[in-house]
């Protein structure tokens, strides 16, 4: 898909090719993003983005899913909503507590729904329930948490509280609910594991981010 071309960004500078400015949040996620839209068929019609923070996933499905019609995001941060509508990739942006369920859309609703790096920064309980009410609301569903806990993970990022991690989620947590299960990039002490395995690796627990897909 070339995402770094798609995004702008210098991977090993964290820095926005056209502007020359520094964009980090786009930058450390190309990775990522690359690894999770491999899992979403280009057909689909309609996209949910939960917790859509940057909206840097939604923003490579407008641009490189031509048969797309609707773009939705979710987030409770306005900042992050008021930065959104300035650049309209989305159809549309909804303002929504994720604790609260159900999300204000109809069964099945949406061809596919991703939840990049959600689940972690709400109660265990809280971000079971958005599962449930994430799969009653898209035909496929792509989930992506860290696998691990660090000294970092209770600190805020844009001044935002949300974004503190309230609960850690296991591999069998997906697997229990049906997910099939991979993993992103490597974790302490695995790092070096990445000149031998692929990014996108069948050795989940080696890994530093749990890619579950349903």
């Amino acid at each position: 898909m070339g995402l770094r071309r798609v995004f702008g960004v210098t991977m090993s500078e964290g820095v926005h090719t056209r502007t020359g400015k520094e964009y980090g949040p786009w930058a450390a996620s190309v990775g990522l993003a690359s690894a999770v839209l491999d899992q979403i068929p280009r057909s689909i019609d309609s996209f949910l983005d939960v917790g859509c923070c940057y909206g840097y996933l939604s923003y490579v499905v407008r641009t490189q899913f031509p048969s797309v019609t609707k773009i939705v995001g979710v987030d409770f941060y306005e900042p992050y909503l008021r930065m959104l509508e300035k650049f309209r990739f989305f159809d549309k942006l909804v303002k929504w507590d994720l604790c609260q369920v159900p999300l204000p859309f109809k069964d099945r609703e949406f061809d596919a729904a991703v939840a990049i790096d959600v689940v972690e920064h709400l109660p265990k309980e809280a971000g079971s329930r958005l599962l449930v009410d994430i799969e009653r609301v898209a035909k496929k569903v792509v989930v992506t948490t860290p696998n691990y806990w660090n000294k970092n993970e209770r600190s805020t990022l844009d001044g935002n509280d949300l974004q503190r991690h309230q609960s850690l989620w296991r591999i069998k947590d997906f697997r229990n609910r049906g997910y099939k299960v991979h993993g992103i990039g490597y974790r302490p002490p695995f790092q070096s594991m990445a000149f031998i395995l692929p990014m996108d690796s069948k050795v989940p627990w080696l890994c530093a981010t749990i890619l579950a897909v349903k």
